[in-house]
């Protein structure tokens, strides 16, 4: 039999299938090049603007701050000033916070407004750690209703006009340079913020009526070389081994000064270690939470003889409570415009947890949290201002304060690490918090790309150029049909660390992890078997990785449920297009 003789009665009709599905193929080809290179172009655009500013971890000269300008002044601002000073209840305070933006500034604010009182932040905003980091609190606290105003403590133009625009009952005074080691490289910050600073504070403070009462931040390093432990407020502190240690020793006898000529009451705490969410990044804990995330080798230090380094880690929320009791008990000045009328009250308290705890431990908890084996390099603590050992002694506290610490360092870990992870990716800040809007819609053009792309190859029965191997996020999309609220919702949701990294073997687990959340909400009966909980990697537990809002749940259970009924229709068009193909190519050898 001849090969025409083999050819089907109705000629053409394979020719034109043939040509229409090739001309498919090239339509949806096209389709999905333009989709992928409209997404790189906007993703461009969003790297070029979302990425932050090189901060100078050094900078020249801290002390040239004072010489930047700020801009305040005018009805506008000195309507926000107000708004934000204005107590809420009926025996509330009207407090002026110093470094709001920090550390400590940041949770104090924030416990203070919520309990009613008026809250005025100032903060300069330095770069001695990443000021993106400041600013995000400053978000943080701006959702509350705390504004802060740009400034240095140095401008005594600008202090003088809060008092005018504000009469403050109250100076929660926590601006400061921080740092130990830093001290050697730049000690004339230290003398700039902390000592010069702290004098400015006061004079301005010393010449309004009525005077406030003043709560400020100390440091346990005031007991320097001291080896009579626990450290007591009646020790001595005479030794400071490091520079910030002698600038927060003189703030303490600055503060008795003006204490005895012009009457200011005036609180000093010690704080001990603090560390906790939103901390800073230059304390031992998060930069080896950082290192050991990046596998990265750690330093742990060793004192004398192979000593014990050990600190007494205080957790943040026990030392708002800490600042807000010293707040509440706080008698009034005595003075008022400069002169004295009688006797004032002069405080100076130890804040700690009373259980000291070796640095070596704290990287064990690490190691558990984290669930990943540290590289430690075992080093002699340096000659740079650090101490071997600090242990505080709160019976003092205790007794005015109502002062008792109830989280230990295990608890007080999870909860930063669990920040930390929901904070940063791979050691790398997130998209800021401004910008999530954007995230979101970016996120949801992606996973639109992925879908066109995925929907391409099996209508067609064919890869897509682009993916000429198989491609891993689209292998990923396929198997899971991840939802696009898996990014977001590592930003936005606290995430139980022990839980998360639990199952997480590679890549494909997280996002299989959250569509096994929305599954089992959405599908308690299990009619679906084959569910996303059957994975390549194994089943997943019933304890979820993080949570998700209603909205996601809702959202994804859309895809999951139409993406069962939609893959089996692709698989079936596939089938039947390789069938078509393989009747082609056989003819085609004919």
């Amino acid at each position: 039999m001849s090969h025409i003789d083999s050819a089907p009665s109705t000629p053409g009709k394979f020719k034109m299938e043939k040509a229409s599905y090739f001309n498919r193929v090239r339509w949806h080809s096209s389709l999905a090049k333009l989709a992928v290179w409209s997404f790189v172009f906007l993703a461009a655009i969003l790297i070029f603007f979302f990425r932050s500013p090189a901060s100078s971890p050094v900078p020249a000269d801290l002390s040239r701050r004072s010489l930047r300008t700020y801009n305040w002044g005018g009805p506008v601002w000195e309507k926000r000033v107000r708004a934000s000073a204005r107590v809420r209840s009926r025996n509330g305070f009207a407090i002026l916070v110093t470094g709001a933006a920090g550390f400590v500034g940041t949770h104090v604010s924030a416990a203070l407004k919520r309990r009613g009182d008026g809250v005025l932040g100032i903060d300069n905003f330095n770069d001695y750690y990443d000021p993106s980091l400041k600013r995000a609190r400053q978000g943080l606290l701006e959702r509350t209703g705390v504004y802060i105003v740009e400034g240095d403590i140095n401008d005594e133009a600008l202090l003088r006009k809060l008092f005018e625009v504000v009469p403050f009952t109250h100076v929660m005074h926590l601006a400061a340079q921080a740092g130990v080691r830093y001290a050697m490289e730049n000690p004339g910050s230290y003398v700039h913020s902390n000592i010069a600073g702290f004098v400015n504070l006061l004079e301005v403070c010393k010449n309004v009526n009525p005077q406030p009462a003043i709560v400020w931040a100390s440091s346990s390093s005031v007991y320097g070389l001291n080896t009579k432990v626990p450290f007591s407020e009646r020790d001595r502190t005479d030794q400071p081994a490091s520079l910030y240690a002698a600038t927060k020793k003189a703030g303490e006898e600055i503060a008795h000064t003006y204490n005895h000529i012009y009457g200011l009451s005036l609180t000093g705490l010690r704080f001990f270690t603090v560390y906790g969410p939103w901390g800073r990044p230059d304390m031992a804990y998060f930069f080896f939470t950082r290192d050991i995330l990046k596998g990265k080798e750690i330093s742990i230090f060793e004192g004398a003889n192979h000593g014990t380094v050990a600190r007494d880690f205080t957790y943040i929320d026990d030392i708002v409570r800490g600042c807000l009791g010293a707040l509440d008990t706080a008698e009034k000045s005595t003075g008022s415009g400069g002169k004295k009328r009688g006797p004032a009250q002069l405080r100076v308290f130890n804040l700690g947890n009373t259980s000291p705890v070796p640095v070596s431990d704290l990287v064990s908890i690490l190691e558990r949290l984290l669930k990943i084996k540290a590289k430690r390099n075992i080093m002699k603590l340096p000659r740079n201002g650090d101490v071997q050992f600090t242990h505080a002694n709160i019976s003092y506290a205790q007794r005015e304060l109502g002062y008792k610490p109830t989280t230990d360092l295990q608890n007080g870990l999870k909860k930063f690490v669990r920040w930390y992870m929901n904070y940063y990716t791979g050691g790398k800040k997130a998209v800021d918090y401004k910008w999530t809007p954007v995230l979101i819609i970016l996120a949801q053009l992606y996973y639109f790309v992925l879908r066109l792309l995925t929907f391409s190859r099996w209508l067609c029965g064919t890869r897509h150029p682009f993916f000429w191997k198989s491609h891993p996020i689209l292998d990923l999309l396929s198997d899971s049909n991840c939802s696009y609220n898996t990014t977001v919702a590592f930003e936005l949701q606290a995430v139980d660390i022990e839980s998360l990294l639990k199952p997480i073997r590679s890549v494909k687990d997280v996002p299989n992890a959250y569509n096994y959340q929305c599954y089992r909400r959405l599908d308690k009966s299990n009619t679906m078997s084959n569910g996303p909980a059957q994975h390549a990697h194994g089943k997943l537990p019933k304890k979820l990785p993080f949570p998700v809002r209603k909205m996601d749940v809702q959202r994804h259970g859309f895809t999951q449920r139409n993406s069962e009924m939609i893959g089996r229709s692709f698989k079936r068009i596939s089938a039947e297009k390789n069938k078509e193909s393989k009747k082609l190519r056989h003819l085609g050898k004919l």
